[in-house]
């Protein structure tokens, strides 16, 4: 019997498709989510009141016959997805996934048939009910250890799209043509650097579902308040079976950075505008480029990317010493070759789950080369190879990456840089460059069993637990100058005007040389949130050095 009376308070029921046994009563399967009522006065969660917020709760259920009388679990799904339109529109996603078998039903409990209900009153009248909402506190589930899949594996074969026919209007493919006053990531609307200070700007897009199926448009644009400079974007994209086809063009900042760990902290400048801290190097690049995507197996664990167009390159410099609470000391940006050149590129990714930012277990790769003819002359290739297994608590990573560039003269930001956090912690930032390098290493982190639990503040608003944890790694990195085209370029690196090292302080001989030889560092650090944060001491093995202090946002591997 369905209770369809009307409530004084909200309450919260399920949406969707139940499959029933009418003989036993039993559910065989249900999917769908959960949704909660306005109540009478018609007023949603708060939640759901506040602007930009889309949040939603996904079930899937499926039970198996056991015995030939009871329907019990064999699959249970829930997926937590949500969106906060000025983080862009890249959705958050919590799962949990079980898997039961060989379960063994005892018949001799005393308990009677799970269909029978001893009602005291009439059917026409009504039973008290009342609802409480309780927190289920730690138990032996929260200590068991015996999993028979590592973790990351039961959740391999599914994805977040699996729910898009039952998706909220924002986030379907289908339906009238719909304006999106929003981001696809924060740092279109905002971001710190010090380059261009504090950017601001907007950002929109159109997703013209039923009237062009496929066909999205989107534009962004700003205004970077110290360097007194527009920059933006306008793109049109096209997405038909596994294609997808891009027409850019735009003006943005861009880091010259190499060999990037997954979930290191973006541009949007968080750590440079409270800390101080902007291990990046810059310069002004504008794109007018066509981009092809092939998108191989339902889960798209296989892509192949090529890309065509023309770019320009402009140097930047440093406009702040310091971040808005004058905390730390901001390094000179280094030097770029100015330059006009056309560009093309092609890329394959194999299980970008695992190479990307999902940080899946696995084994995957990237394989990527660019040529550029022009003002601007040179060719790369890179590879990066990644792998990543869990035993318990205990993961364990590694990372191998290579490349090469090529060119009778090359632009400085064309090269290989190495040191710091970036690749090599034991040594200074970007302290190695080359046309040739390799980088590599191994991690093994344990996370704690304590504190692992999220924390409720208040009744609605939990945030992740602390998850303790331990990591330690080694490093090793190489690069070489083969040419004098490749010694000029690194030559190059010193900032504009300076023979600054590229903290303010000045040195003499280049910014970056080449490792001489194999380098070598080892690092321990106290991990918090699963690893997302770690503080901690790393030195180099290859030489005497003092151990110096290391701190990370983001993955290491």
């Amino acid at each position: 019997m369905f209770d369809a009376a009307a409530r004084k308070s909200r309450i919260a029921a399920f949406e969707g498709e139940i499959d029933f046994d009418a003989t036993r009563h039993q559910i065989v399967r249900m999917r769908g989510q959960f949704v909660q009522t306005p109540g009478p006065r018609g007023r949603r969660p708060l939640l759901g009141r506040m602007p930009g917020i889309i949040a939603v709760a996904y079930v899937e259920f499926v039970n198996a016959e056991v015995g030939g009388q009871y329907w019990l679990p064999s699959f249970q799904r829930s997926e937590f997805q949500a969106t906060f339109a000025p983080l862009g529109s890249q959705r958050s996603v919590f799962r949990l996934v079980s898997r039961f078998a060989d379960l063994d039903v005892d018949g001799h409990t005393g308990f009677g048939d799970s269909a029978s209900v001893d009602s005291a009153g009439t059917l026409g009248e009504r039973l008290p009910y009342r609802r409480r909402l309780s927190y289920a506190p730690a138990d032996s589930i929260g200590r068991y250890r015996g999993w028979m899949k590592p973790l990351g594996v039961a959740t391999a074969n599914v994805s977040a799209s699996d729910f898009d026919d039952l998706a909220p209007d924002a986030w379907r493919m289908d339906g009238p043509p719909r304006l999106e006053l929003a981001p696809t990531k924060l740092e279109e609307v905002f971001r710190f650097n010090r380059v261009e200070g504090m950017y601001t700007g907007f950002a929109g897009g159109e997703r013209f579902r039923d009237a062009a199926p496929g066909l999205t448009a989107h534009v962004f644009g700003g205004w970077a308040w110290s360097e007194r400079t527009l920059r933006g974007s306008g793109s049109l994209q096209y997405h038909r079976g596994g294609w997808t086809t891009t027409i850019r063009g735009e003006r943005t900042l861009a880091s010259t950075n190499d060999f990037t760990p997954p979930l290191e902290g973006g541009s949007e400048g968080f750590g440079a505008l409270f800390g101080g801290i902007d291990d990046q190097d810059y310069i002004d690049r504008r794109v007018a480029a066509v981009d092809l995507t092939r998108n191989f197996a339902p889960r798209h664990d296989a892509l192949v990317t090529v890309e065509a167009g023309f770019s320009g390159d402009r140097s930047e410099v440093a406009r702040l010493g310091r971040s808005v609470l004058g905390v730390g000391r901001f390094r000179l940006n280094r030097g770029s070759v100015d330059g006009n050149y056309w560009r093309g590129a092609a890329t394959f990714e194999l299980h970008p789950g695992v190479t990307g930012m999902f940080l899946e277990p696995g084994l995957g790769l990237v394989a990527s080369h660019e040529m550029a003819r022009g003002q601007l002359n040179w060719q790369r290739s890179e590879l990066t190879l990644a792998a990543r297994h869990s035993i318990g608590d205990l993961v364990i990573a590694g990372r191998a990456q290579g490349g090469i560039v090529l060119g009778r003269s090359l632009p400085s930001q064309a090269l290989f840089e190495l040191g710091g956090e970036n690749a090599l912690p034991g040594y200074d930032y970007k302290q190695f460059a080359g046309d040739r390098a390799a980088a590599g290493g191994m991690l093994a982190s344990y996370t704690f069993p304590v504190l692992r639990r999220p924390l409720r503040l208040i009744r609605s608003l939990i945030i992740p637990g602390l998850s303790p944890g331990m990591a330690a790694g080694v490093q090793s990195g190489w690069t070489e100058a083969s040419t004098d085209a490749a010694r000029a370029a690194i030559r190059g690196l010193s900032p504009t005007g300076t023979s600054s090292c590229g903290a303010l302080i000045p040195c003499l001989g280049p910014v970056s040389t080449p490792t001489n030889g194999m380098r070598a560092t080892v690092d321990a650090r106290l991990t918090f949130f699963a690893g997302l944060l770690g503080f901690g001491v790393a030195r180099p093995v290859d030489r005497a050095a003092p151990w110096r202090f290391a701190f990370r946002v983001g993955q290491e591997y």
